[in-house]
């Protein structure tokens, strides 16, 4: 589970930068209405590092805001078999030769740096200003839900390469299981 949930964030962009605590303190962000009249942002909780980690990917999915653990779990696995689908055909990024070096950080840092660089071209790509004035569901969304699909294939083909390194690597060490 550990390692599903690493890479699994590794992949999420704001999981991958200091600023804003991942993105946690930016808040007063709009989702599907726009600022009162004479206000620069939405108020409230609503903070870009759910943004990234829900929303988006839950509106690209047709799903609520918010789901029960057994629905999440249900979507999941179809999105995961929409994904896998996908990659057998060619159409998905990553496939044979994803970085599965157990034993060393130069997967997971390359992972990190490569998410890391998408909070600059994507996530914040309008600039602050701009994400608190305007309705993320929208222009926001549009800009940036292939991005969201590329990441959470990505995480899928990179964490099935791990878990087939792990599962060689500890092939016929039964002690080690």
């Amino acid at each position: 589970m550990f390692i599903m949930h690493l890479i699994g964030d590794l992949h999420q962009p704001l999981h991958a930068v200091g600023w804003k605590r991942g993105g946690t303190n930016f808040k007063g962000l709009c989702w599907k209405r726009s600022p009162p009249a004479g206000q620069d942002s939405c108020g409230g909780d609503l903070n870009l590092h759910s943004v990234w980690d829900a929303r988006l990917a839950h509106k690209l999915r047709g799903l609520p805001v918010s789901l029960d653990n057994a629905r999440e779990k249900k979507a999941a696995g179809e999105w995961a078999d929409d994904l896998f689908s996908q990659q057998q055909a060619g159409g998905v990024v990553g496939g044979k030769g994803e970085c599965a070096e157990l034993g060393t950080t130069k997967c997971i840092v390359g992972w990190t740096v490569e998410s890391n660089a998408l909070v600059c071209s994507h996530v914040l790509q309008r600039g602050e200003e701009w994400i608190l004035e305007n309705d993320l569901s929208e222009e926001y969304f549009d800009e940036n839900w292939e991005t969201v699909e590329e990441q959470i294939s990505k995480a899928g083909l990179r964490l099935a390469a791990w878990m087939n390194a792990i599962a060689a690597a500890t092939s016929g060490r039964d002690e080690d299981l």
